[in-house]
């Protein structure tokens, strides 16, 4: 069985009243008029007051003020990372103590799971417990209290982190300790270099005009917007437009069934083709079928014949989701603040 999507959306509730706090609206800010809970939820503003509050306090360490101007290129940090099996493994640390995380754009918040909580000793708060939907369903989570974070040894003002009561399988030998999510992610501008295994944090630039500093040559993706504190990516199947989540925390990129008979593939098509199991951010696994599209394009490049996942995302998570199969031996660069997407040839 693979685990194809590891991104989850969060759901803050209050008791009987299941009213959901969002994160970004499509102008990157989560702390819009749209997301704003109602007055008289105490309980769900507080969590959305604590989001809000962790990515501007994000925002001032990505973004800080420079002599230069908003548009300089500002390094922050240099991390390694390890990819295996379509995701991408990165060292953190919570309260000094090791942790492996996989860098996962697809999660809303960043999340640790119970028994990494338990090893670290970390405090849990169990009074702002919430559901974590993912594909297979929805999972409970809490909060764990932090003294101090650190991503390699860059360290960010983060004092709460989400506990999935969800397991993280072992990929190749790594044992996860936890989802290192777009809360944080998102607040920076991401050169993601997977062939030389090394992550570059930089100082997020809202700069239209902005672009990596590469000399390879690379694809750009164009109608980039954010969503729930993700970045959607226009792609098209068969000629027929979509968006999709760009989830680094997915082995698989999936379509969902609706968007793939919008490009003409019949649930015979489907009956005919390879099928598996796919679990996410839950306890429960379901089905999918790996089918052969004509054109696959995203951004500037086309593919033809690629074969992806089709099978059932969380209601509401777009046409599909871009995993580490597209991913995989490419330099990529993201940016929230900017809503850029760019990236080069695989390499072999």
């Amino acid at each position: 069985m693979r685990w194809i999507a590891l991104g989850a959306r969060s759901r803050a509730y209050l008791p009987q009243a299941g009213r959901e706090v969002s994160g970004h609206s499509r102008s990157g800010s989560p702390c819009s008029d749209q997301h704003r809970p109602p007055q008289s939820a105490t309980n769900t503003r507080v969590a959305t007051l604590r989001h809000c509050l962790l990515f501007a306090a994000l925002l001032l360490a990505g973004c800080a003020q420079s002599p230069e101007g908003a548009c300089k290129l500002v390094w922050r940090a240099d991390v390694p990372i390890q990819p295996r099996d379509n995701l991408i493994f990165i060292g953190a640390t919570f309260n000094d103590q090791p942790a492996v995380m996989v860098v996962d754009t697809g999660a809303e918040r960043t999340t640790l799971t119970e028994a990494a909580v338990t090893r670290m000793r970390l405090r849990r708060d169990l009074q702002h417990a919430s559901d974590t939907v993912g594909i297979g369903g929805a999972s409970a989570s809490y909060e764990a209290v932090l003294d101090d974070f650190a991503v390699g040894a860059f360290r960010l003002p983060v004092s709460r982190v989400r506990v999935g009561t969800f397991t993280l399988p072992e990929f190749g030998g790594v044992q996860p300790d936890g989802l290192l999510g777009a809360d944080i992610l998102l607040a920076f501008d991401l050169d993601i270099d997977l062939p030389a295994h090394r992550l570059t944090i930089y100082r997020a630039r809202p700069c239209a005009d902005a672009r990596p500093p590469w000399t390879e040559p690379f694809a750009s993706v164009t109608g980039v917007t954010m969503w729930r504190d993700r970045l959607i990516v226009p792609l098209s199947i068969n000629g027929i437009d979509g968006r999709a989540v760009l989830d680094t925390g997915a082995q698989r990129s999936v379509i969902r069934p609706e968007f793939a008979a919008r490009g003409g593939v019949t649930q015979a098509m489907l009956d005919a083709d390879p099928k598996g199991m796919m679990r996410g951010a839950s306890r429960d696994a379901v089905s999918f079928h790996m089918h052969a599209f004509d054109t696959v394009q995203i951004g500037t490049e086309t593919a033809h014949g690629a074969r992806l996942a089709v099978g059932p995302l969380p209601s509401g998570e777009m046409d599909a989701l871009i995993g580490g199969d597209f991913l995989y031996g490419r330099h990529v660069w993201l940016s929230a603040a900017s809503h850029q997407m760019f990236f080069t040839k695989k390499e072999p």
